[in-house]
């Protein structure tokens, strides 16, 4: 490959370092461009994809695309518009709350702009489009390479062994600057520093496995100091021969009458699998398109046979499935298939659970201290939850706004006897319970499935690149340079991290805090380095915290199921910040209340008010601090009842020939109405002329109802023309006949710019 073909790649990367400033910076810019674009309808349905500038690039399309909504979202299709009309490709993808993912098109003309079509799992229902412009940067002129120059002269000399012929990649930075190469043999290249001393930042990544490996490449993350002496970095490419087992997902929804696809909760699984190597496998298949298919692929890495099982099937009501095969045996290089032929036909009793009520009530249910296997069930009086193992906030139907949970073992591990606590509890409708599995017998337990508990690790402030170490009691991630939201494996539910640094940059000696943190599963956590030139000293520790305590509320008795996350009293250095983010479990909220804003107050202050239905708020602790400071940082949730109703008589009262505003003094009729996210409203009068009575018609529009979420507000009234005793009236003309209604919420409310036009003659006569 000549210097030519290396690929600049810099606005790719600027705009992801980009996006991840607005992020720290509390996602101010996109709250406002989703607002300003009159977009709530998206944000309140839990459903925006942001597509942070994709780029076209020696005849690759990356579009990145950044999943920040509160809901997973499928990415059925992509369409991009260039020179000669719009192209159409399927994406089959899956998006999960707070994934990044850069998505690759090879494609032989100019894009000009992308457009997706997403759907969210839970409701696809919706299909959303989410569009952007496509940007073309030129690349950076290189100086070539001397035809004389031998290796011994380069002045920093990069080499990948590569003897699997795994597909592979290397990025550098320096000067501002971003370049990669991309290779699948072994390789050796030079670059020509613009000048020195300067600082060569590298990274790694496999982008193709060999059939039958697994591969890893190292170092993935490493750094040359270039001081006009001739340096190398050499990284090598290692695989292990792996198994595959490949979940094929044929779940489709149905139709119902009015021509709406509907879809079913995904289907969740537990694979165990065992032999030449042990472990469990999880997951869950989704409802997808008509005529879509969907896989899932696992590479377990493993030099001899693996045998495996399907442990358990968690259906969903309404769906039915058969699933083939339930066990099997798979050899390195060889492939295990299991189908999931589902669909999801909610007009029946289907599926393995009955969600009571139309699924209108319901609570969350977790289980833990199950690492035997041991057989489970949870039951309502409308629904059951069976499996083994842990699960994390499972959906239980329940019977009402309150209901009794029964909890039981349906079969023991051999050889011990196992409870399950509590075995009976109170429940009501949106809460979260917890239940305990505790076994006791002789011999050693069966070994525990693999490790599914994570933290998600930030590292910043580090622009020295000094080289840190974050630790929990089972695994280690290390770098140099600032990470965000890299997941680190702890030993259970709880654990406790540890950061240190592993190396000072030149002339520099650094520190990381908090150098020793406590930990709970699917929490996030931020490490800050702090660096001072050699000899002067470490800045103390700090003296005086911001001391917050977070809380999360609502006007509905606690029924929308509000959170807070970070839940816990936080004790914020002085001049650090962390972000609270809050969000809600249930909308709507019965009989009939619907979620319409967030209000953010801090000590009592409002600081922000929000109609998304999860918000956030970026506390900066002041860095100058001479106590202690407390705070109370409090959200609420606040929902209105959705409704629009006609009240009063039925008449139009006139005293005789004339035209009359419909106003109170000519009629008792009234509409009133409560319309949560409310966007626009109008009303329509209907007539005959010579008739006696005419209809007030009403409807408004709101964010339910442009996405399906709900119908619109609809009303009318009609009303009698009635006259002078003696007299009979009827209609010449109204006008106006139709209107805009610009409030969310009203009583009392007529057309009163309408006027009405009687002509009114004594009974018998005609007219």
């Amino acid at each position: 490959m000549a210097l030519a073909d290396i690929v600049l790649e810099g606005l790719t990367l600027i705009l992801v370092i980009a996006l991840g400033a607005v992020l720290i910076g509390g996602l101010s810019y996109l709250a406002t461009t989703t607002v300003s674009a009159n977009n709530a309808r998206l944000i309140e349905a839990g459903t925006y994809v942001y597509l942070p500038g994709p780029t076209y690039i020696n005849n690759t399309l990356y579009i990145p695309m950044y999943n920040i909504g509160k809901y997973t979202v499928y990415v059925k299709y992509l369409f991009v518009k260039g020179v000669n009309g719009v192209q159409e490709y399927t994406t089959n993808m899956i998006l999960k709350p707070g994934q990044y993912y850069v998505y690759e098109l090879s494609i032989d003309y100019t894009p000009e702009a992308v457009t997706i079509v997403v759907s969210p799992i839970n409701d696809p229902r919706l299909a959303l489009e989410f569009s952007s412009n496509v940007t073309t940067p030129k690349p950076i002129a290189l100086t070539p390479i001397s035809t004389s120059l031998s290796a011994q002269g380069c002045p920093v000399l990069a080499s990948v062994n590569d003897p699997y012929n795994a597909g592979w990649r290397v990025t550098w930075t320096m000067a501002g600057g971003t370049y990669s190469i991309s290779e699948s043999s072994s390789y050796q290249w030079c670059i020509l520093p613009p000048y020195y001393p300067i600082t060569v930042n590298f990274q790694s990544t496999i982008t193709q496995n060999p059939t039958g490996y697994q591969c890893s490449i190292n170092p993935q993350t490493t750094q040359v100091n270039y001081e006009g002496k001739p340096e190398t970095q050499s990284f090598t490419v290692t695989c292990t021969s792996a198994a595959y087992i490949v979940i094929e997902d044929y779940y489709y929804g149905s139709f119902n009458e009015y021509g709406w696809y509907l879809c079913g909760d995904p289907v969740k699984y537990t694979i165990n699998y065992w032999g030449n190597a042990t472990g469990t496998l999880s997951g869950q298949v989704p409802c997808i398109g008509v005529n879509g298919q969907y896989n899932i692929t696992y590479a377990i890495p493993t030099n001899g046979t693996i045998y495996w099982n399907l442990a358990s099937v968690k259906i969903p009501s309404g769906t039915t499935c058969i699933i083939s095969p339930t066990s099997g045996s798979v050899n390195p290089g060889q492939v295990s298939t299991i189908t999931f032929s589902c669909l999801y036909w909610p007009y029946n009793s289907g599926g393995n659970n009955n969600g009571g009520n139309n699924g209108n009530y319901y609570v969350y249910v977790t289980v833990t201290g199950d690492s035997y296997g041991v057989g489970w069930s949870i039951a309502s009086s409308v629904d059951t939850i069976t499996g083994t193992g842990n699960v994390n906030m499972e959906r239980l139907y329940i019977g009402g706004l309150t209901d009794t949970l029964t909890a039981s073992i349906t079969s023991n591990p051999s050889g011990y006897t196992c409870t399950i606590s509590p075995s009976s509890v109170y429940a009501s409708w949106g809460s979260d319970y917890t239940f305990t599995v505790t076994c006791r017998g002789q011999g050693q337990p069966p070994p525990p499935p693999s490790n599914n508990y994570f933290v998600y690790v930030t590292v910043k402030n580090d622009t020295l690149s000094a080289s840190w170490q974050v630790s929990s009691s089972v695994k280690s991630i290390s770098g140099s340079g600032n990470v965000n939201n890299e997941q680190l494996p702890i030993g259970g539910q709880t654990d406790t991290l540890t950061a240190l640094i592993t190396s000072n940059p030149s002339g520099y000696q650094c520190s990381i805090r908090p150098s020793s943190t406590q930990a709970t599963d699917g929490s996030s956590y931020t490490f800050t380095v702090n660096c001072v030139q050699s000899g002067q000293s470490q800045p103390p520790p700090p003296k005086y915290y911001c001391i917050v305590t977070p809380s999360a509320s609502d006007n509905v008795n606690g029924a929308s199921g509000a959170y807070v996350s970070p839940s816990t009293t936080q004790y914020i250095p002085p001049g650090q910040s962390v972000i609270f983010t809050w969000a809600i479990r249930n909308n709507p909220v019965p009989p009939d209340y619907y979620f319409n804003n967030w209000v953010v107050t801090l000590n009592g202050q409002t600081v922000k008010t929000d109609q998304t239905s999860s918000t956030y708020y970026d506390f900066q602790c002041p860095s100058n601090l001479s106590s202690n400071q407390t705070y109370t940082l409090s959200g609420t949730a606040y929902y209105w009842e959705r409704y629009l109703k006609v009240g009063g008589g039925n008449t139009f009262n006139v005293p005789g020939n004339g035209t009359y505003p419909i106003t109170s003094q000519y009629t008792t009729a009234y509409f009133y109405w409560s319309d949560p996210l409310f966007i626009s409203g109008s009303w329509n009068i209907d007539y005959q002329a010579g008739g006696a009575t005419f209809t007030i018609s009403v409807q408004l529009n709101d964010a339910y109802s442009q996405t399906a979420a709900a119908t619109p507000l609809s009303a009318s009234t009609t009303l009698a023309i009635a006259g002078p005793t003696g007299y009979l009236c009827s209609i010449n003309s109204i006008s106006p006949t139709s209107g805009s209604i610009t409030s969310a919420k009203a009583s009392n409310w007529l057309p009163t710019s309408a006027q009405v036009s009687v002509t009114c003659v004594p009974q018998g006569k005609i007219r």
